[in-house]
């Protein structure tokens, strides 16, 4: 990886932890892997779609990498951690005000 790519990568000190999801997930005993598992087989079973989800994307969600799932993702999470919402899940919305990333933070990778 480049510096540049390095120092455009988003870090712990920008984007808080998802503690909740975490939580969530250790209440239920469930390794990163056993939850991907488990979200991946109740879409299937729900939706009858094939997802590619990992311990690594759990991983980033936990991070807080990825600040939301998309919403097929938010729903088999709360089915599988049985929980309501999304502010359960540590997935809120952007607060009022907040600016989304821009285009060139997005989308400025090499091709």
């Amino acid at each position: 990886m480049s510096a540049q790519t390095a120092a455009r990568l988003p870090t712990s000190k920008q984007r808080p932890p998802n503690t909740r999801m975490r939580s969530a997930r250790e209440a239920h005993g469930l390794t990163r892997a056993e939850l991907a598992e488990a979200v991946a087989a109740w879409i299937y079973s729900d939706c009858g779609q094939v997802v590619a989800l990992d311990a690594h994307y759990i991983a980033k969600l936990e991070r807080g990498v990825v600040r939301r799932a998309r919403d097929l993702y938010r729903t088999a999470l709360r089915a599988v951690l049985r929980l309501d919402s999304d502010d359960e899940l540590g997935m809120t919305r952007r607060e009022p005000g907040s600016s989304p990333p821009t285009a060139t933070a997005r989308f400025s990778r090499p091709v």
